[in-house]
């Protein structure tokens, strides 16, 4: 009982530990806005489609997850550059 408690404990916290679709966009955006990871939000608008946003510039991305821990997010839109 205690080894099945030990086996759970693990498995929880290290699904934890995986990034989700939100922190795999803020990413890439930093990547792409040019900007700091610190000063990118990264937030879902609707199924997998993301939003990052920093540096007064904001991109959408696609996200797919495949129920597998590796998820994979490609740029669908510009960068657009607020004025």
């Amino acid at each position: 009982m205690l080894r099945r408690c030990f086996l759970f404990a693990l498995l929880a916290t290290s699904c934890a530990w995986w990034p989700g679709p939100a922190h795999v966009a803020q990413a890439r955006g930093a990547n792409d806005l040019r900007c700091p990871v610190e000063s990118v939000h990264a937030y879902r608008v609707v199924g997998g489609t993301y939003v990052a946003e920093g540096c007064a510039a904001w991109t959408e991305y696609a996200c797919l997850n495949n129920r597998t821990p590796d998820v994979v997010c490609f740029r669908i839109a510009p960068v657009h550059v607020d004025r």
